[in-house]
């Protein structure tokens, strides 16, 4: 039997974590915020483009997951 692995569910203080983290989904957030307005909103945007599509963005967000009080 083969497991499928389930994608993880969006959580906003997970993926600011990995926002304030990664150079590249920094720079994404801070374009979009400028245009949306809604912090919520936009980490869902980053969440579901890239962290869904992503096997490195996923275990990273995975990680911070497990352990989202830790310092980073």
């Amino acid at each position: 039997m083969i497991k499928t692995q389930q994608n993880p569910q969006f959580n906003p203080s997970v993926m600011k974590k990995l926002v304030e983290t990664d150079l590249y989904l920094s720079f994404v957030y801070a374009d979009l915020i400028k245009q949306i307005n809604d912090e919520e909103r936009v980490l869902k945007i980053l969440f579901h483009s890239n962290v869904i599509e992503d096997s490195s963005y996923l275990e990273q967000y995975q990680k911070l997951s497990k352990y989202p009080s830790s310092g980073v």
